[in-house]
């Protein structure tokens, strides 16, 4: 049954996307790190320009009516098959992946030789794992947004299911020495809490403060551990103490505020912070260069694989803005991050890019809306996968360089404005 949200309601990504976004900017500007920027007019004006576009954008969807997805299957039988291919596949994965025979242990006391293990894996199994992934990617991504928005209509075997399943997801991602999915996990559980809350669905009590303030807390702390300690870890990382080569620039310790952290607090932020903001040094890099289209194929680390294994050319990786900063600037296409805006623009420009940015909170808005307005099953992944990417804007475009975000993602979106639009045709 459809509902008719408040205007704080439809309005608060949109809020929340642009404190983190100019948060994320002003870190790049006055944080420890500084970076060198080669025509700040250039690159502040674009990003100027970019937040606009999310504005516009999120604002030309937020008020449209929420639509059910009339005739969706049962949500309690998508997220049982994907709890089913979920599992099955969790064995192979880290198996043909790791490449390696380190156990979970091992590789949580070695975060850097596991990740250096994925990195040399290379096996007929890994890719025919990476090939079902990224079929049945639209079932595998329904188990953590739709577990927990549906949460209340699942059974308790279901419930214990459901959180076993993302767990044992996330020593996928513990057994390649990476941080993504504890990072993906820190940033769509809170935002499918507020979407239950916004769609009435719960009421939050102290309780509820006192016990997801302790499990989030305990989250955020075990991220930061595993991150830092696995970034010390990695030999010719870009988290070198306190110089980052590529830009020749080592992190300002006299502020009051890295003053006043321990050793080890700063390291974290540190690295932090270095995460959140080279993107934007490598988006300065990139407006400085022509455009060299790469029809469709250079937004996403996955399209570059598959033409480089289809039509044996790695045209698409070298023509790509982050390839072109590699060869001529030494700023690696894997090994440091460019933001998402040069991912797009390798496909459409810069002035296209701006146009896909605004397309995409468009996009978050009307799923955002449909989700807690209508419970549109369909809207549910689609709405964490989008504003995962928001996420990562100042970083990279990881969500499309995954097998089963790229394909659970547009074929989602896809099947999602589809039956929309038909049911709208057929309202009209």
């Amino acid at each position: 049954m459809s509902r008719a949200p408040g205007t704080f309601a439809r309005l608060f990504p949109l809020i929340a996307v642009q404190l983190y976004l100019n948060g994320v900017v002003a870190l790049f500007a006055w944080g420890p790190w500084p970076w060198p920027v080669r025509n700040p007019v250039r690159l502040y004006g674009f990003l100027i320009l970019a937040h606009i576009a999310v504005a516009l954008g999120y604002l030309s969807g937020a008020f449209k009516p929420a639509r059910p997805d009339r005739g969706a299957i049962d949500p309690r039988r998508i997220i049982g098959l994907s709890i089913v291919f979920n599992l099955l596949l969790i064995g192979p994965t880290v198996f043909f992946k790791t490449g390696s025979e380190l156990t979970l242990i091992d590789a949580i006391r070695n975060p850097a030789l596991a990740y250096y293990g994925v990195a040399e894996a290379s096996s007929p199994g890994k890719t025919a794992t990476e090939i079902v992934r990224l079929f049945l990617g639209p079932i595998l991504v329904f188990l953590l947004p739709a577990g927990v928005y549906f949460w209340e209509r699942l059974s308790g075997s279901m419930k214990s299911l459901v959180v076993g399943a993302t767990v044992l997801n996330l020593t996928i991602w513990l057994m390649t020495g990476t941080n993504k999915g504890l990072a993906d996990l820190l940033i769509m559980l809170p935002w499918l809490i507020a979407a239950r809350v916004a769609a009435g669905k719960l009421r939050l009590r102290a309780r509820h403060f006192v016990a997801g303030g302790a499990t989030f807390g305990a989250l955020i702390l075990g991220f930061v551990a595993f991150f830092t300690y696995g970034q010390s870890q990695r030999q010719g990382s870009i988290e070198v103490p306190q110089y980052f080569g590529p830009a020749g620039i080592y992190a300002n310790m006299d502020g009051p505020i890295m003053r006043s952290l321990s050793p080890g607090a700063q390291g974290a932020a540190r690295g932090l912070s270095i995460y959140a903001t080279q993107g934007y040094y490598g988006l300065g890099l990139a407006l400085d260069k022509p455009f060299v289209p790469t029809y469709g194929m250079g937004h996403s680390m996955l399209l570059h694989n598959v033409a480089k294994r289809v039509g044996g050319s790695d045209r698409a990786a070298e023509q790509s803005y982050p390839g072109r900063l590699e060869t001529e600037d030494g700023f690696g296409r894997l090994a440091f991050w460019h933001s998402i805006y040069p991912w797009f623009a390798s496909d459409v420009g810069f002035p296209g890019a701006l146009l896909v940015v605004f397309l995409l909170a468009r996009l978050l808005a009307v799923v955002w809306v449909d989700m807690i307005g209508a419970g549109n099953l369909l809207a549910v992944p689609v709405f964490a996968f989008t504003i995962i990417i928001f996420a990562y804007f100042s970083a990279n475009a990881s969500v499309l360089s995954n097998p089963e975000g790229f394909t659970g993602f547009y074929i989602l979106m896809i099947v999602w404005w589809w039956r929309r639009k038909r049911q709208l045709n057929v309202a009209g």
